[in-house]
Parts: C-alpha cells; structure tokens; sequence
C-alpha cells in the first residue's frame, strides 16, 4: 500500500555493516538521496530471508528513482558466496577475490578423524611427497585412517595433491573419497609415485571424507598424504 511507505533520507552509499548494492555508477563522495522504505520483502527459493548486518542488526531494503536496492551481505551469505569489502579500491567482493586461494586447512579442521594429522603455514610443520615440501594439508596414517570435513554446502570443487608420505612405509595405500556418504572417486598412492593433482567436483556438497584402505595383499599403507588441498 503507498499509504504505508516511509520515506526517508539514506547518505552516501551504506558500506561496512550494510553493503547495499545497485549504486552502480562510478561517482565519489556523499550525495542524500529520498529513499523509500515500504516493508520490502526478500524471498529465497520461497524462504523468507531476514537480512542482518555484520553486527546482526537488520537491514531494510529501500527504493531510489524507481529501483530496488538490496543489503549486499544478506543476499550473498543466503546464495553461500563469503563476501567482502576492499576499502583500498572500493570494490564490494561475491565469492573469492581474483587471486584469492582457500585452503582447507586454513579455513577448517576435520570434525572426525583417527589417524590424522593437520599442517598449516601458520603451525610451521611440513611433508614431503615425491621430493616436494608442502606446508598445507593433512595426512593419514595407516589403513582405516580417515578425515570428515564440514564444507556445509559452501564450494563448488576441491583441488589437491594426494601421494604416498616420503619416507613412509613402502607400500601402496587405496583412496576413497566420499561426498555426503556416496563414495565417489578411488585413488591408489603408490610408494614410489609421484604425487597425483586431482580435482574432483563437490557440487555444494554438505560434507567430505577422505579415507585410507588397504591395496592389495599388504596389511600396511604407509603414510598418505593431501596437500595444497583448495576449495572453490
């Protein structure tokens, strides 16, 4: 109803805990522009969405000459794209920065796991595979060893190197890799192989597995190890 519309004066363009979007003329400095409130509401594949700040304040969507202007952070966090403000060139980032890399281990530790152990750059522990050092990533010891991550719905695909642990054990060790319970690729780490880069697609998935079992006759795996290991 227009009788129920509020009128009223937005300055500027609201970054930091607001972030609205559709001002999309390049143009520097403050201007008041007349704003028209009228309890706009945002659906998602037909859930109510309530937009909240980074403070968790909520956000009102607003119309100007005509246009629709919506909270930035709300609707990129509802959609599962991380967002982010550059200050230095003024730019409102959806999803990953260009040039940006995330690292499983940085951003995430397995919520179950046996026989694992987890490297970053910031614990200043390392692996080598195939003669390489790699100070990003995980390994698994042993037959039966595994890791469960909580990607909770966030990345399209995961981008690793997976080998056999130098100076491990020397025998082949299987791979199985699952995505929300359903195994979806097998890999088998040779002891004298280089490492393998895969990429396997995760489509959103809710939760990854990564899992050592035997290969062949053997009882013993070796160490394997995952490294570099990217999401997207």
């Amino acid at each position: 109803m227009i009788n129920d519309k509020i009128k009223g004066t937005v300055a500027g363009i609201l970054i930091g805990t607001t972030l609205s979007c559709g001002l999309a003329f390049a143009k520097n400095g403050i201007e008041t522009i007349q704003a028209e409130y009228s309890d706009i509401k945002i659906y998602m594949d037909g859930v109510l969405l309530s937009p909240k700040d980074v403070n968790g304040n909520t956000v009102e969507p607003f119309i100007y000459n005509g246009t629709t202007y919506l909270p930035v952070r709300a609707v990129g966090e509802a959609v599962g794209k991380q967002v982010s403000w550059d200050g230095a060139t003024s730019s409102v980032y959806l999803g990953e920065r260009p040039g940006q890399v995330t690292y499983l281990t940085d951003v995430m530790d397995a919520f179950t796991s046996n026989y694992y152990e987890k490297y970053t750059t910031e614990n200043g522990k390392s692996f080598n595979m195939g003669g390489t050092k790699y100070t990003n990533g995980f390994v698994l010891e042993y037959e039966g060893s595994e890791a469960v991550f909580n990607l909770n719905g966030n990345y399209r695909t995961i981008t690793f190197d997976m080998g056999h642990v130098d100076g491990s054990d020397n025998y082949d060790a299987g791979i199985q890799i699952f995505i929300d319970d359903r195994l979806v690729e097998e890999y088998v780490a040779g002891y004298d192989d280089i490492p393998q880069k895969i990429t396997i697609p995760v489509n959103n998935g809710l939760k990854i597995k990564f899992s050592v079992v035997r290969e062949g006759d053997y009882y013993f795996t070796g160490e394997v190890g995952f490294g570099n290991i990217v999401l997207r």
